[in-house]
């Protein structure tokens, strides 16, 4: 009889420790996805990978800005920046550092930023927020274009949504 019992607590222990909820991140396309995890509990982490590129149709109108207005620009400086401070560094191309063609993301001639962050830190609506500044789900970065004593010369911006990863293009138009 004791031997039944002891049986019967046995099974019952394991049947209640397999059902138990195994916490963790549950999005396959995470950078830190747990396999063996059955309850998102929020912790997933992206990298958004932004790789800046631009052809010879970029040089042409760098070209014509040189001889129409007198300047002298061979160097673009691009960096990254958002409503709230942030603004990096994310390299630099002489004018003639076009691509023929849209490049591969693991290309050692890009310029590029992995944005990594976590989908938790990302509140409910988009408009006004930042990478580090929340206030959106859409993350939301300005690029800007530039050459030394010229200004800006060209920019524009884009949205990373919630769960957004991999490697995404940019061509500087």
């Amino acid at each position: 009889m004791r031997f039944m019992i002891l049986l019967f607590a046995c099974f019952t222990m394991i049947f209640f420790l397999s059902c138990r909820k195994k916490k963790g991140c549950t999005d396959t396309t995470a950078t830190n996805f747990c396999s063996g995890c059955n309850y998102n509990d929020g912790s997933c982490e992206y990298d958004y990978i932004a790789v800046f590129w631009f052809d010879s149709t970029y040089t042409k109108k760098i070209n014509q800005l040189n001889s129409q207005y007198g300047y002298n620009i061979d160097t673009l400086e691009i960096s990254v920046q958002d409503n709230h401070g942030l603004n990096i560094k994310v390299g630099y191309y002489r004018k003639n550092d076009y691509f023929s063609s849209q490049p591969s993301c693991d290309n050692p001639n890009v310029r590029k930023i992995i944005l990594h962050y976590r989908y938790s830190n990302m509140p409910d609506v988009c408009g006004g927020g930042g990478i580090l500044g929340g206030g959106t789900k859409c993350w939301y970065i300005n690029y800007l274009v530039t050459s030394k004593g010229t200004g800006a010369i060209s920019g524009g911006s884009f949205t990373i949504g919630p769960g957004a990863s991999g490697c995404n293009f940019y061509k500087i138009q």
